[in-house]
């Protein structure tokens, strides 16, 4: 993982041409090789269930087989030692055959509801050079992003389900420049096939969040349980690995929305997204605590005004200055954004694209409807 993390930097730190849409040899072969890790690492999981099931059946084992070499044992202690082992391993067997339902990831929209809203999805997939979207999905928080459904199978092919996930917290304050560039940095993901092979990683971090959570829950989650202690060491390699990569797929992302619309738009919409992720959620804060305080329904989460106090401003001013100024984790799926910006400013021939500085509320025919429909969900 740190290896990975190390060719990472030193290939994306190169200085790389941004008149094309291109991926560089020393990030393809980076690409290449966190595939190949990712795909081994996650068979390894389910290579070690069986090993892990012999050694909490062995230590068991063991620990009956002094005690009658001793002499005897006392029931209670049998029960004590019987029952967690049997918690256990129902446990880690039920995480190995655990199955996510595949659902709908928000609200989904139409073309007869939003027509101008697809049509500048298919502008931005048409400048991009990939197939646009096939769903749009709205939803109550401020995130954009996409996500590829269907089998294991079709996402390897390509052709799998698209979807753009729109949530309408993100979207005040927002212009339609910087939301072309921000959904040109989503279908660079999709070009870049990112989806791809990706199922088998997430049913991985499915299994182990079920087995933590199992071993949490039944008591189970100790120092002493050989299962704990793999759940916890594997979880580790497994996040620096992955998200790495993760990291990685982000920057290339990144350089699509600077050739699609320019490094400027790209850079106030990520600005904009990471203020307005914080401001609305401060904001919501406040107005739960006002309606509940009040006996009242929630108003429109999504023309509330601004923070009214001067130590929320403020507090709005600190939170917003750490996120754009932190450095970058290891357990990050995003490089910070300080790094992405000065990665986007390293480009060379980083063309300025003027875009249009209307709000993105007008793509939506009902945007009224939609924002009452989230607050209800809220």
């Amino acid at each position: 993982g740190m290896l990975l993390s190390r060719l990472t930097l030193a290939a994306v730190h190169r200085t790389q041409p941004a008149a094309q849409f291109k991926v560089g040899r020393a990030e393809h072969f980076v690409r290449t090789i966190y595939r190949i890790v990712i795909a081994v690492i996650s068979l390894y999981f389910y290579i070690s269930v069986p090993f892990l099931i012999l050694i909490v059946v062995a230590v068991t084992a063991g620990i009956f087989y002094l005690f009658l070499a001793a002499g005897s044992i006392p029931l209670r202690l049998a029960f004590v030692l019987g029952m967690p082992a049997l918690y256990t391993l129902f446990v880690v067997v039920r995480s190995v055959f655990i199955r996510v339902e595949e659902k709908e990831p928000g609200r989904p929209v139409s073309r007869d509801e939003a027509p101008r809203l697809w049509s500048l999805a298919e502008e931005v997939a048409e400048r991009v050079g990939t197939r646009i979207v096939d769903a749009i999905y709205i939803t109550p928080a401020p995130e954009i992003a996409v996500t590829e459904r269907g089998s294991l199978l079709k996402n390897l092919r390509g052709v799998g389900q698209r979807c753009l996930i729109l949530g309408l917290g993100v979207l005040p304050g927002m212009t339609k420049g910087q939301f072309k560039a921000i959904l040109a940095h989503e279908y660079g993901h999709f070009s870049n096939r990112d989806m791809a092979g990706g199922n088998l990683a997430r049913q991985v971090r499915i299994s182990m969040h079920q087995m933590a959570y199992g071993l949490a829950v039944t008591g189970q989650a100790r120092w002493y349980n050989p299962a704990w202690l793999f759940i916890n060491g594997f979880n580790r390699i497994f996040l620096r690995i992955t998200l790495g990569a993760s990291r990685l797929q982000e920057v290339l992302a990144d350089r699509y929305a600077a050739v699609a619309y320019g490094v400027r738009n790209f850079v106030d919409g990520l600005t904009h997204i990471v203020r307005q992720n914080l401001a609305f959620s401060m904001q919501v804060a406040y107005e739960v605590k006002e309606a509940t305080g009040q006996g009242r329904d929630l108003q429109n989460l999504y023309i509330l005004p601004s923070l009214q106090s001067d130590s929320l401003r403020e507090n709005l001013e600190t939170k917003v200055s750490e996120v754009m100024s932190r450095p970058t984790s290891p357990y990050d799926s995003h490089p910070a954004v300080r790094e992405r910006i000065k990665l986007l400013q390293q480009l060379e021939a980083a063309n300025e694209v003027k875009e249009g500085q209307e709000p993105v509320w007008d793509l939506l025919l009902d945007a009224e409807k939609l924002q009452s429909e989230m607050t209800a969900i809220v």
